[in-house]
């Protein structure tokens, strides 16, 4: 599944095929996951990804990724649940528009020089100022970049919470193939070797995530 949608995106349009990941669940994955009708849909996945990426041929690749992963909304995703389940109000200048549209604007190379690596963390402009007026210590400048939730998420869903997750599936608005799920969340010397060689975020079930809040989003409320 995850060499089939990887070659799929690399056969794309340059610029459809940069701006959004890989599709986690392609036709032939869902057909296996599905054992009802498909829905017909009224625009097919490649329509919208071109949609969306119409007018942006001027972008380079990380540039379509950094816009891509903004249309995504996942960190505003995550702050709206903490704010949902804290009530604490948050604010990120990053966010501002004014701020976002001044950053489309500038150089590339202000973003990430050319001897940076991919996982660097793109802010090169913002960098180079801290350091010139002494606004932190190079102690703190120079902290490699770390995830707050790079935990090892793949083996909880194979082990500890495998049962949680059959569990919640049940209630998925469709018919589904357990055999294929209990697939997905066994262990895959595929996977093993994307996310330890590939993968910067160490996690390649998405799928198993999307599916258990899928589910979760249709559970009744009791």
């Amino acid at each position: 599944r995850m060499a089939r949608g990887t070659l799929r995106n690399r056969l794309l349009d340059d610029t459809v095929g940069a701006h959004l990941p890989t599709q986690v669940f392609d036709a032939a994955a869902l057909a296996r996951l599905r054992t009802d009708t498909t829905p017909t849909q009224a625009e097919d996945v490649l329509a919208i990804r071109t949609r969306l990426a119409a007018g942006l041929e001027h972008l380079n690749r990380t540039q379509l990724a950094f816009n891509g992963n903004g249309l995504n909304g996942q960190s505003k995703v995550k702050v709206d649940g903490a704010v949902a389940a804290t009530g604490i109000a948050q604010a990120s200048p990053f966010m501002h528009a004014r701020l976002r549209t001044f950053v489309s604007g500038i150089p590339f190379e202000f973003l990430r020089s050319s001897g940076s690596s991919a996982s660097s963390a793109g802010k090169e402009i913002l960098v180079d100022t801290v350091r010139r007026y002494g606004l932190l210590p190079d102690i703190i400048i120079d902290q490699p970049k770390q995830s707050p939730s790079d935990s090892p998420v793949d083996g909880w869903y194979m082990n500890e919470l495998r049962d949680e997750i059959l569990d919640q599936l049940t209630d998925l608005p469709f018919a589904w193939n357990r055999r294929y799920v209990e697939g997905l969340l066994a262990p895959k010397a595929a996977e093993s070797w994307y996310r330890n060689k590939v993968s910067l975020s160490h996690h390649t079930m998405q799928v198993v995530g999307l599916l258990a809040s899928y589910a979760s989003f249709n559970r009744p409320v009791e």
